[in-house]
């Protein structure tokens, strides 16, 4: 109360609140009585403003579903305006900022760059920047390349490189034919996002990665075709394992593409209504409580899901199998 009377003192003036869902959170999901507290104050004072007071109060959150109704009602936060992710222009013109910022070589293409920063905001790429100015300076150079921007998008996004990652032949090999799978699958695509680059070079908990350019058209909604896409690159580095060492030989290095499958194959079928007749357009989402269908819905829905990934699988393979000498 002492904090509000002190601005009405000064107004015109702005309040502004940030992580207000620290003390505005729902007074029955509240675990402390002092927060119901603090969120009654508030509701009491924003209630107690005058029109001639000139006072603006903003507050900002990342959880706004967990606000209490009573605090987000007209009459006390009367608009809300939601801040999404920038797009690929946004992206870009954040870049440009902080690339003016530091010396650079000419090289540097910042839509490049914001095409294949998808989710970054602008705290990302400032981070992405610094990254690359930094590698530019251990590595001596006198500006900041493409290349320190690409080791900074790889080192934030996957994780240090294993410089003192010991490697044998074998180990190499069999990477290069996994990545050289999700390579060959997202080339021969006719809908999946151009392939970018693809490497053996130990990361994070990665022994290889394969990179794709997203296309900027699809940064709101996603084709049910461009979906599958998604999968048949994921499986591609299996298929390509079991193509040149046979079934039994294949490794552990395919256990990230496949849950990335199978999460993309139950969106599809769960929240898209993207399954057969067998399931319809339904929301098959799990509530707080758990699965709240029948067992018979939950197999068919399980059979949509298996069914889906499997269809990736065999057209990874028939791709792979009708170009397998591109991938030696």
């Amino acid at each position: 109360g002492e904090f509000f009377q002190k601005k009405k003192m000064k107004a015109p003036a702005v309040l502004f609140i940030d992580e207000i869902d620290s003390i505005g959170a729902k007074r029955q999901q509240t675990a402390f009585y002092g927060n119901n507290q603090t969120l009654n104050q508030i509701l009491a004072e924003m209630d107690g403003f005058k029109s001639s007071e000139s006072i603006i109060v903003i507050a900002a959150t990342n959880h706004v579903e967990v606000l209490d109704p009573a605090l987000v009602r007209p009459g006390r936060f009367d608009l809300k305006i939601a801040i999404h992710s920038p797009d690929v222009k946004g992206r870009e013109e954040i870049l440009k900022l902080y690339l003016d910022r530091i010396v650079t070589d000419g090289t540097i293409d910042a839509h490049t760059i914001a095409r294949n920063t998808p989710g970054m905001v602008g705290a990302d790429l400032e981070n992405l920047i610094n990254q690359a100015a930094i590698s530019a300076a251990v590595n001596k150079a006198a500006a900041v390349a493409m290349e320190h921007i690409e080791y900074a998008k790889d080192k934030i996004v996957m994780g240090h490189q294993w410089k003192g990652k010991l490697m044998s032949i074998s180990e190499r090999t069999c990477t290069a034919y996994h990545e050289g799978g999700h390579a060959l699958i997202a080339l021969h695509s006719k809908v999946a996002d151009p392939l970018y680059k693809a490497t053996i070079l130990p990361k994070g908990d990665s022994l290889g990665s394969t990179h794709q350019m997203p296309n900027p058209d699809d940064q709101h909604s996603i084709s049910k075709e461009k979906l599958f896409a998604q999968m048949c690159v994921c499986m591609g580095g299996r298929v390509a394992e079991e193509l040149i060492y046979g079934l039994d030989k294949v490794t552990t290095g395919a256990q990230s593409d496949i849950s990335t499958a199978t999460r993309i194959a139950e969106t599809m079928i769960k929240a898209c209504g993207f399954g057969s007749e067998n399931v319809g357009t339904i929301e098959y989402n799990e509530g707080p409580k758990g699965w709240q269908y029948s067992e018979a819905t939950k197999s068919a829905v399980e059979a949509e899901v298996r069914g889906l990934v499997q269809a990736a699988y065999e057209e990874a393979k028939k791709t792979l199998t009708e170009n397998l000498d591109e991938l030696h």
